[in-house]
């Protein structure tokens, strides 16, 4: 994806961020909510033969020379896509020699995030692909937070100005679809 788009959707979604309160179930959503600690040495990404991430190695690699930290101060975030629409990718725990590559969330209209939060945003404009406000479950924008190595689900929701819902009632409108 082009630098200048990515930095174009992650100024839209900043600034979206910014105006935006809490939710239902009172989670913030902006990326201030959840600030991060910078990292002050990058290791490489743990990558060796035989490890789940081997065949994305080259895309992984270059991410981590090219990009530097993107996220939660010390995680590169590495992006590439999986169909149509579709985005996967990891982020890689800088700080760490071993065991540092992280699956991200799968996401159908990529992703929003901040160098200095631990906030993750998958699907961060919905209300861009559908109008209507029937927004299908694979589109809702997840809010995610990176602890330990690890995405929390924090809650989803349809978009600006829709409710966000809980883990619970989310994963059960996508088991009603399935």
């Amino acid at each position: 994806m082009p630098r200048t788009f990515l930095l174009l959707t992650f100024n839209l979604a900043l600034n979206l961020l910014f105006a935006m309160g809490a939710g239902a179930t009172g989670a913030p959503k902006t990326f201030k909510a959840f600030p991060a600690q910078s990292a002050l040495h990058l290791e490489a990404p743990d990558l060796h033969a035989g490890s789940k991430f081997w065949d994305f190695r080259t895309r992984i690699r270059e991410g981590a020379r090219t990009n530097g930290v993107t996220v939660g101060g010390k995680y590169t975030l590495v992006t590439w896509g999986c169909g149509a629409p579709c985005q996967g990718g990891v982020v890689i725990d800088r700080t760490k020699s071993k065991d540092n590559i992280i699956a991200l969330p799968v996401a159908a209209l990529g992703y929003a995030y901040s160098f200095d939060s631990s906030l993750l945003i998958a699907n961060p404009h919905p209300e861009e692909y559908d109008s209507t406000g029937e927004i299908p479950t694979f589109l809702y924008r997840e809010f995610y937070q990176l602890v330990d190595g690890t995405f929390k689900f924090i809650c989803a929701d349809k978009g600006e100005g829709t409710r966000c819902i809980d883990e619970k009632e989310y994963n059960a409108a996508v088991n009603a679809i399935n």
